[in-house]
């Protein structure tokens, strides 16, 4: 830092500033049941370097809007309308508020 006195004097110091950089979850999950009418369950398989995940947020019609959020929710379960290809967004945040989401196509597989 250089500071500036009314009479044009200066003087600098250098004082160094750790910075710390949390780290990003890496969001992931894996879904159970693919057929048309069948309840699919999204399981949470996400991790972290250090911290820990404190709250999911799922947007299950890529609308930008997420359904369901929650502290504890982790994995939950969902039926499609039909046969299709259906991205889903899962997003985390840290206990150190960092965020990070990832999209995966569930298919749902007519009968």
């Amino acid at each position: 830092m250089r500071v500036f006195s009314n009479n044009g004097c200066d003087d600098q110091v250098e004082t160094p500033v750790p910075v710390v950089i949390h780290p990003l979850p890496e969001p992931d999950f894996n879904r159970n049941g693919r057929c048309d009418g069948d309840e699919i369950t999204l399981n949470d398989n996400s991790s972290i370097q250090s911290g820990t995940i404190d709250f999911y947020e799922w947007d299950l019609d890529y609308d930008g809007i997420f359904e369901e959020s929650g502290a504890a929710l982790s994995s939950l379960s969902h039926t499609f309308p039909g046969p299709g290809r259906y991205p889903v967004t899962l997003k985390l945040t840290s206990d150190q508020n960092c965020e990070e989401e990832t999209t995966e196509d569930v298919v749902v597989h007519p009968r």
